[in-house]
């Protein structure tokens, strides 16, 4: 009873949920053969609207919701969770709700998966697919590495460092690699559900349970952050950390790198009906408050139980933490995973997509006349190298969480103006002010990121500076080459897709 109650109870309700998930993935293997890409890569587009719901809230909220935001939210208060409040539902769910459905329609109308398809196809040119292709696929190798990251921290604090770092990612990272590169789609659709569930249920549960054993509930907690640290709870926040004009420059390209990314991408082609495409945005709305809320409070509890924190694991890890010093460890591991869930699903779906984008955008337009059995194979190897990329990394370069998934966002949102263009079909648009516009926003990004401190400069974010850069360069640059415009047949068939 004793080793059930210690670190032996937390260890075996992990073993029993990345048993659930092995299961999950061998169930949908054997009853739903892949023997072609739509069924690996998309599922057939048949999901109904509970999987495809849950499957993005699981997506979506990843390490950063169980670690990197309570880490962000606990040192710098209100300013972290009106910032990420901004990104998802002022610019991520806007961006949903006016392009999602007609993602989906332009996908069923023309055979596209990945979004390199679709510039490639409304553009006229295979080099804008390759280009930006690969550019998306780089910007998620930072944030698999940020997932990885969280799992190794997860385990090793959930089990008492009874599973070392490198261990715990290899193992996780493993089970992970076996149900995609079994189940496909289907696969990562299924464990997003059970894992969407548990996410819910782990992360709200799991703050109000801490904020009571350590402050004596949320009224409390706010109470003594405002007789303590009332900074925490008004922007700009302690040491100016959130201003208002830095604020918004980071919600807008983070909130629209978000969509951009490919397997956010992926699941906008997934559900059976449009009409379930068209209601994400009031579940990214609804859902938000609960989850991000959870985190708020955590970051308040840590402040509350353990202030002056600065070390980034100690930040990054408050929750789990806290659960062990006033819980069983067997409740940790309950909680720890619902941590697990949030990044398995969204690790899942990362290398399951570049998988899909190696397979569709690179070997597929050479290889024309390629068996679909060969596809399914060549992305499933795809998936297997992309990911002990990110587990190198992780276990190579460690970095803040936040950090990693936010850079990547607005790495990736140097891919909106292009995506946009094609799907209103705008005339004017060229191929080479796409490219123009993604590459000079991206040596921006890159030189205000290492070039200045806290990645801004005259108190902007980068990542609005190079999407600046983007816009400027894509106008200039297609109003300067009209003789490579979209031909009119193509806007024309884009125009009767409808929205």
């Amino acid at each position: 009873m004793d080793w059930l109650l210690g670190y032996g109870g937390s260890m075996m309700v992990l073993v029993l949920y990345c048993a659930a998930t092995m299961f999950i993935g061998l169930v949908a293997w054997r009853y739903f053969p892949q023997s072609d890409p739509e069924g690996y890569i998309l599922g057939g587009r048949g999901m109904g609207w509970f999987v495809a719901a849950f499957t993005l809230m699981a997506t979506q909220y990843s390490a950063l919701t169980f670690l990197g935001f309570p880490g962000t939210m606990y040192r710098t208060g209100l300013g972290g969770y009106v910032a990420v409040a901004g990104m998802y539902i002022g610019v991520s769910a806007l961006y949903w709700m006016l392009f999602a459905a007609r993602t989906w329609k332009v996908g069923r109308a023309f055979g596209h998966m990945t979004p390199a398809e679709t510039f490639t196809h409304f553009y006229g040119k295979k080099w804008v697919g390759f280009v930006l292709a690969a550019m998306l696929i780089a910007t998620l190798i930072p944030y698999i590495q940020a997932q990885i990251m969280g799992i190794s921290y997860l385990l090793k604090v959930a089990t008492g460092d009874l599973v070392s770092f490198q261990l715990g990612t290899t193992v996780v990272y493993s089970l992970m690699i076996f149900y995609v590169f079994m189940g496909g789609l289907r696969a990562v659709a299924w464990t997003d559900t059970m894992q969407g569930l548990l996410l819910l249920g782990g992360v709200v549960v799991g703050a109000i349970l801490v904020s009571y054993a350590a402050a004596g509930g949320p009224v409390a907690v706010f109470s003594k952050i405002l007789e303590s640290q009332p900074e925490l709870l008004t922007l700009p926040g302690p040491d100016n950390a959130w201003p208002w004009a830095y604020l918004l420059s980071w919600v807008i390209p983070v909130g629209l790198g978000w969509p951009m990314q490919p397997q956010m991408w992926l699941k906008m082609h997934i559900p059976r009906s449009v009409t379930y495409i068209r209601l994400w945005p009031v579940w990214v709305t609804l859902s938000f408050p609960l989850v991000m809320g959870a985190a708020f409070l955590t970051g308040m509890t840590g402040q509350v139980v353990t202030p002056g924190l600065v070390e980034r694991e100690a930040t990054d890890t408050v929750m789990i933490n806290m659960l062990l010093d006033y819980f069983p460890p067997i409740v940790g591991g309950l909680v720890a995973a619902a941590g697990l869930a949030a990044m398995m699903s969204t690790v899942s779906s990362q290398i399951h997509s570049v998988g899909a984008s190696f397979a569709r955008d690179f070997l597929s337009p050479w290889f024309p006349d390629q068996e679909p059995g060969t596809q399914v194979w060549l992305a499933r190897m795809a998936v297997i190298v992309v990911g002990f990329v990110g587990l190198y990394l992780s276990l190579t370069q460690p970095a803040l969480l936040t950090t990693l998934g936010v850079f990547s966002a607005a790495w990736a949102a140097q891919a909106a103006p292009a995506a946009i263009g094609a799907l209103s079909g705008w005339r004017w648009a060229t191929p080479w002010g796409a490219i123009a516009g993604a590459v000079g926003g991206t040596i921006v990004l890159f030189g205000i990121g290492l070039g200045f401190p806290q990645q801004q400069w005259l108190g902007l974010y980068g990542g609005l500076w190079a999407l600046l850069a983007n816009l400027i360069l894509f106008v200039g640059v297609s109003l300067l080459t009209p003789g490579s415009r979209p031909a009119d047949d193509t806007v024309e068939a884009y125009r009767r897709v409808g929205w």
